[in-house]
């Protein structure tokens, strides 16, 4: 079994938690749906297969696991093939990171 999370000293301030296929979080935007590749504290990694247009700037509801919805800020900042990297202007705080953590771990058992 892999770990659902990874993190490097080197590139990251905060663990990435990476979801597998299939059990992904979506991210809504203008009326997309967007799957979310992993998360952390700062950041979001999405799939955008049908590379629609983003601004630079925009607000999105993360939906979780479980269920929960968080309003975020974003700011794009890379974009290649279908994945889009963007930063958060407010991080999310650690303890939703670290219970969504768990509930991918158990999804993985």
């Amino acid at each position: 079994m892999t770990c659902p999370f990874e993190s490097s000293t080197n590139r990251r301030a905060y663990i990435r938690l990476v979801y597998s296929p299939g059990r992904r979080p979506a991210l809504l935007t203008a009326g997309a749906r967007f799957e979310i590749i992993d998360i952390s504290e700062s950041g979001i990694r999405f799939h955008n297969p049908a590379h629609l247009p983003l601004p630079r700037s925009f607000q999105a509801r993360v939906t979780l696991l479980g269920g929960a919805a968080i309003d975020i800020a974003a700011d794009v900042q890379w974009r290649e093939n279908e994945e889009v990297g963007i930063s958060l202007a407010e991080p999310i705080p650690a303890s939703v990171i670290r219970a969504e953590q768990r509930r991918a771990i158990l999804q993985e058992m």
